[in-house]
Protein backbone atom coordinates (compact mmCIF):
# COMPACT_ATOMS: atom_id res chain seq x y z
CA UNK A 1 0.00 0.00 0.00
CA UNK A 2 1.33 3.42 -0.97
CA UNK A 3 1.68 5.91 1.91
CA UNK A 4 0.82 9.48 0.93
CA UNK A 5 1.41 12.78 2.79
CA UNK A 6 -1.77 14.02 4.51
CA UNK A 7 -3.53 17.35 4.66
CA UNK A 8 -5.97 18.20 7.43
CA UNK A 9 -6.70 20.20 10.57
CA UNK A 10 -5.25 20.10 14.09
CA UNK A 11 -7.21 21.51 17.05
CA UNK A 12 -6.09 22.40 20.58
CA UNK A 13 -8.78 22.35 23.30
CA UNK A 14 -9.08 22.22 27.10
CA UNK A 15 -5.60 23.53 27.63
CA UNK A 16 -4.14 23.79 31.10
CA UNK A 17 -0.92 25.77 31.12
CA UNK A 18 0.57 28.49 33.26
CA UNK A 19 1.95 30.79 30.60
CA UNK A 20 0.00 32.92 28.13
CA UNK A 21 0.40 30.50 25.23
CA UNK A 22 0.98 26.93 24.23
CA UNK A 23 1.20 25.40 20.79
CA UNK A 24 0.95 22.21 18.77
CA UNK A 25 3.07 20.96 15.91
CA UNK A 26 2.31 18.42 13.19
CA UNK A 27 5.58 17.22 11.62
CA UNK A 28 7.23 14.18 10.02
CA UNK A 29 8.91 13.28 13.36
CA UNK A 30 9.12 14.45 16.98
CA UNK A 31 11.52 17.39 17.26
CA UNK A 32 13.72 17.76 20.34
CA UNK A 33 13.57 21.57 20.17
CA UNK A 34 10.86 22.56 17.68
CA UNK A 35 11.27 26.02 16.15
CA UNK A 36 7.86 26.29 14.53
CA UNK A 37 4.21 25.56 15.31
CA UNK A 38 1.13 24.46 13.38
CA UNK A 39 -1.33 26.15 15.75
CA UNK A 40 -0.85 28.60 18.64
CA UNK A 41 -3.33 28.50 21.53
CA UNK A 42 -3.70 31.42 23.93
CA UNK A 43 -4.60 30.32 27.47
CA UNK A 44 -8.32 29.57 27.80
CA UNK A 45 -9.00 29.37 24.05
CA UNK A 46 -9.60 26.54 21.60
CA UNK A 47 -7.79 27.05 18.32
CA UNK A 48 -7.46 25.13 15.05
CA UNK A 49 -5.35 25.39 11.92
CA UNK A 50 -4.84 23.48 8.69
CA UNK A 51 -1.69 21.54 7.83
CA UNK A 52 0.09 19.82 4.95
CA UNK A 53 2.92 17.60 6.14
CA UNK A 54 5.36 15.10 4.68
CA UNK A 55 5.46 11.59 6.08
CA UNK A 56 8.34 10.62 8.33
CA UNK A 57 10.74 7.72 7.71
CA UNK A 58 8.23 5.31 9.31
CA UNK A 59 5.36 6.49 7.08
CA UNK A 60 3.69 8.36 9.96
CA UNK A 61 3.38 11.93 11.22
CA UNK A 62 4.01 13.25 14.74
CA UNK A 63 1.63 15.42 16.78
CA UNK A 64 3.39 17.36 19.52
CA UNK A 65 2.21 19.70 22.32
CA UNK A 66 4.50 22.42 23.69
CA UNK A 67 3.59 24.52 26.71
CA UNK A 68 4.93 25.31 30.14
CA UNK A 69 6.15 22.50 32.42
CA UNK A 70 3.29 20.17 33.46
CA UNK A 71 0.89 21.78 30.98
CA UNK A 72 -1.73 19.69 29.21
CA UNK A 73 -4.09 20.06 26.28
CA UNK A 74 -6.38 17.87 24.21
CA UNK A 75 -5.25 17.64 20.59
CA UNK A 76 -7.33 16.35 17.72
CA UNK A 77 -6.07 15.64 14.23
CA UNK A 78 -8.52 15.42 11.33
CA UNK A 79 -7.10 14.14 8.07
CA UNK A 80 -9.12 15.56 5.19
CA UNK A 81 -7.09 14.32 2.23
CA UNK A 82 -3.67 13.42 0.90
CA UNK A 83 -1.18 14.53 -1.75
CA UNK A 84 -0.24 12.30 -4.63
Amino acid sequence: MERLPPTGRVRVTRGSWGGPNGWALVSPAIAANPTTSTVNAPKGHSEANGFDVALGATGQVALEWAGTTDSTADLSLDVTGYWK
